[in-house]
């Protein structure tokens, strides 16, 4: 039959997963996102158990990408940057 499926995640929970990535913390990530490091978190935990995987080791100095949780991360980054891409074909 016909139909997309549906995807374990949102493109917002990529983007903030990405940003906790690359600095390493989620307090600074929700900073430069503009939103509270509470919804950034929750929305990275529900990333995790949708996908049945740790993304980051959380500790008092912030955020480190597991093993798994780089290789995600990798691929999110791809499908962020074409998804960004579509939307830019699509209103130009």
């Amino acid at each position: 039959p016909g139909g997309f499926a549906r995807m374990p995640f949102e493109l917002r929970q990529l983007r903030y997963a990405i940003a906790a990535a690359d600095m390493r913390s989620f307090a600074r990530a929700a900073s430069a996102m503009n939103v509270k490091q509470a919804t950034l978190s929750r929305r990275i935990t529900d990333l995790e158990h949708s996908l049945g995987l740790k993304l980051f080791e959380r500790t008092t100095r912030g955020a480190e990408p597991t093993i798994s949780g780089s290789a995600f991360i990798e691929q999110a980054r791809r499908l962020v940057t074409d998804a960004d891409n579509l939307q830019t074909t699509v209103r130009n």
